[in-house]
């Protein structure tokens, strides 16, 4: 960021969420693999998502490139769908598609939070 700005380059920030689609071989098959090893506790069943399709982020990178330098450079934008869904709705939807169990172990969010952090390599 400050290093291109410096040298006279104009920068955006594009910050796409949970991104899935043709070639994902991130969100979806980690959740499916989760759901199928029955890994997967739900820690708030009112938890709201907003998943982006790989060709809304496409969409996005295409006008950062043609937007004139003055309306883009130095700014942020979070890239979404506009789309919130609750995520264990989505959770109950794989599931019973896919003729997997449904999650059921509940943890409190500090619980979940410091099971995460010791999980991350």
């Amino acid at each position: 960021g400050e290093a291109a700005v410096s040298a006279g380059l104009v920068t955006v920030v594009l910050r796409p969420r949970a991104i899935f689609g043709v070639g994902d071989q991130h969100l979806l098959p980690r959740l499916l693999a989760s759901l199928r090893a029955g890994r997967l506790p739900v820690i708030d069943p009112h938890a709201v998502v907003d998943l982006t399709s790989v060709r809304n982020v496409s969409h996005a990178c295409a006008l950062a490139l043609r937007a004139p330098a003055a309306a883009v450079a130095g700014r942020t934008f979070n890239i979404t769908n506009d789309e919130p869904i609750l995520l264990w709705g989505l959770m109950r939807r794989l599931t019973d598609e896919l003729g997997l169990p449904r999650p059921w172990l509940r943890l409190p969010f500090p619980s979940a939070d410091a099971a995460a952090r010791l999980s991350e390599p």
